[in-house]
């Protein structure tokens, strides 16, 4: 059975004049392969293959920033890998998950505050459900920043389902967890979050698994 692998390997296209190779992210799935560009430059000498880090005798001769960007990408391989399995997300998006391009690491209710394509009613109901949530039912929740969500949590899996579950084990009534999760699945949508509409979804089944109290 073939799988979806994800890799660091360094340009095999002679070097730059500078005497530098890029470091690209090869996707291999079928015998077919594509790749994506990292804007991390190293001498093909410095180089692990192997590894796909730069040699430890090396490191001192590059910015702290660029040996932990080859670090963070790596990490996220193997969470990219299972959303590619699973049909969660495309290669576009896998891409976007180990190399963003857009900005969401700032806090929801600042981007429900500043978005253009909401309305001012859209703004003033997500902006008191976001309240309710925040306040009364996360409150204390590691992955809240000083007591807010940040956008790029509703496009996190562990997250979601994180707040899927204590959105279930509340009080609120069915109808108020489904509006709620809607709403923030919106606004991962909205928000492009790489992977999104994350807590309710598609298939019905699914639905009812995370909505339902047991």
């Amino acid at each position: 059975m073939s799988s979806h692998k994800l890799r660091l390997t360094l340009d095999a296209q002679p070097p730059k004049a500078d005497g530098r190779n890029e470091v690209y992210i090869r996707y291999t799935y079928k015998r077919k392969s594509k790749r994506k560009g990292t804007q991390i430059m190293v001498f093909a000498n410095h180089w692990d293959n192997k590894l796909q880090i730069i040699k430890t005798d090396f490191e001192s001769k590059y910015d702290k920033k660029v040996i932990s960007e080859i670090y963070e990408i790596k990490k996220k391989f193997g969470s990219a890998q299972v959303l590619l399995r699973e049909k969660k997300v495309s290669l576009t998006g896998a891409f976007e998950i180990l190399i963003p391009t857009i900005s969401i690491d700032g806090l929801l209710d600042d981007f429900i505050e500043n978005n253009s394509k909401l309305t001012s009613g859209q703004k003033r109901k997500y902006k008191q459900y976001l309240s309710a949530i925040e306040n009364k039912h996360l409150t204390g929740a590691k992955f809240l920043v000083k007591g807010k969500l940040k956008i790029d949590s509703i496009g996190d899996v562990s997250v979601c389902n994180e707040i899927a579950t204590i959105l279930k084990q509340s009080s609120l009534s069915n109808n108020t967890v489904r509006d709620y999760l809607e709403m923030l699945d919106d606004l991962s949508r909205l928000a492009g979050c790489p992977v999104n509409s994350i807590l309710l979804v598609r298939n019905c089944c699914q639905r009812k698994q995370i909505l339902c109290r047991d």
